[in-house]
């Protein structure tokens, strides 16, 4: 496949799940409440289909190269544009749930190829369910991440407004599990470990090891505000009507810069540098990288910078960190691209890398906005910084750029928290605005519960209320 073939498949599939609707509506403008929902359904499972033939079309020329022109290049390009696929395939997971609750359906990556899964299977029922016009399904197998079970179910009938997760097994040993568990006799377990010995027993503990994990994490995407505990500890769950404000008109403005090769720099609320670049030409894309990182040094870095040797002046722009907004096609909390009301030649410039996002954040600036906000903020020392990590295992991922080595902290009453990577994904990522983002931490901490000192496990979660 190319990339003109890709392109208007990822046009056509954008179309169909944000704008045919309301197009068809000008034609018929009171529908029925059931024709409205057989409308929508019948576009959704349109577009649908067209992520799920091009995912296998992708992964089918994915193989071919792996197995024959042990191209590295061409390889990288495949699996990128599997990644932009998996993340649109993502928007009927981000209609079914709050995008607070959506990190909770994933357990980690995905691996390996589809053919390797019970996916045909999967699309054997996604296809069953489908034929219901009150009904759509959609195979998790076709997202970026691993989830807690194979499709997705929504039901819009004007009874029956409700969103299902289904587990899909076959083979004769997950027949007998399910027999097992229906029978609930005496002897029927035992006869079960007698027929299929080792095997039957290893199957069924990922069955119930699998659902449990299925159920706890169900409980904490219904949990409200307040305190909840289970066997990873205890979670604090903030809640807040606070809207977030995103800068999309900035990013399509430096991008459009960028297409005509001007300088495409902005600043976000005095913590965020976004640059655009255009990496359709290695010379460009290093010109815009320097831009950056020059830019970045002079604005956030030491005031007597400019007074500096070129040789120190150059060792420090090394040493600035950047954000690529493509990294953020593995972050979990991405909102997919086509959801974001991009103009069609942005749309694709980004999904295909030929415009490159940079992000310089400033912790310090940040840190400024929590505290005119009314949040006790403030760095955590290095010694703090690291006992950290250690005791909460945390990686390098798991943080924002820490700043001289010291991370972002902040108080929900008596209680010291962390500023962790979700926040920053939400403004490199999402383009959510800063200033924003600390709004709506304001307005969550200030009905946030009173929360027990030294308890060794403690997460924070910020959310939408249930509406």
């Amino acid at each position: 496949m190319d990339q003109v073939t890709l392109g208007r498949r990822l046009l056509r599939f954008r179309y169909l799940v944000t704008r045919a609707l309301r197009h068809r509506l000008v034609l018929n403008p009171a529908p029925s409440a059931d024709a409205l929902i057989s409308e929508l359904h019948r576009l959704h499972k349109k577009a649908a289909q067209i992520l799920i033939d091009t995912t296998i079309e992708l992964e089918s020329d994915l193989r071919r190269v792996n197995e024959t022109d042990k191209n590295t290049s061409e390889a990288n390009k495949y699996q990128h544009w599997l990644a932009s696929v998996a993340s649109c395939c993502e928007t009927f997971v981000e209609f079914a749930f709050r995008s607070c609750d959506v990190h909770h359906l994933y357990k980690g990556p995905r691996f390996g190829f589809l053919d390797q899964q019970n996916v045909q299977s999967v699309l054997k029922v996604t296809e069953e369910v489908n034929k219901s016009p009150h009904l759509f399904a959609f195979p998790l197998d076709f997202t970026r991440f691993s989830c807690t079970g194979d499709v997705l179910c929504i039901s819009r009938s004007p009874a029956n407004s409700r969103v299902a997760i289904m587990e899909i097994k076959e083979g004769e040993v997950n027949d007998a599990i399910r027999d097992a568990r229906k029978a609930k006799a005496a002897g029927t377990w035992a006869k079960f470990f007698q027929t299929y010995g080792e095997k039957g027993i290893q199957q069924a503990r990922r069955v119930f090891k699998q659902e449990k994990e299925f159920y706890k994490r169900e409980a904490r995407m219904q949990a409200t505000r307040g305190i909840h505990n289970d066997e990873d500890g205890m979670r604090v769950v903030l809640e807040s009507e606070t809207p977030l404000d995103n800068f999309l008109p900035t990013v399509e403005a430096v991008c459009r810069k960028a297409r005509n090769g001007e300088y495409a720099i902005e600043v976000i609320d005095g913590c965020l540098m976004v640059a655009a670049g255009d990496a359709t030409s290695i010379r460009r894309a290093m010109l815009a990288e320097a831009d950056a990182r020059l830019f970045a040094l002079n604005a956030f870095g030491p005031p007597d910078m400019a007074k500096k040797s070129p040789e120190m002046i150059a060792h420090a722009m090394d040493k600035v960190t950047l954000t690529d907004w493509l990294d953020g096609l593995g972050a979990i909390s991405l909102l997919p691209l086509c959801l974001r009301p991009l103009s069609a030649r942005t749309f694709l410039d980004l999904a295909f890398g030929r415009i490159r996002l940079l992000f310089f954040f400033h912790p310090p600036g940040f840190i400024n906005l929590l505290q005119e906000a009314g949040i006790n903020a403030e760095f955590l020392s290095s010694k703090e910084t690291n006992r950290l990590r250690t005791t909460k295992g945390l990686r390098t991922s798991d943080l924002p750029p820490l700043h001289e080595g010291r991370a972002m902290s902040y108080y929900i009453k008596d209680t010291l928290c962390y500023v962790g990577s979700m926040r920053f994904h939400e403004m490199v990522f999402n383009w959510a605005c800063p200033r924003s983002l600390v709004a709506q931490m304001a307005d969550a901490i200030s009905t946030a519960p009173d929360i027990p000192k030294h308890h060794s496990r403690t997460r924070t979660e910020s959310r939408k209320p249930t509406l």
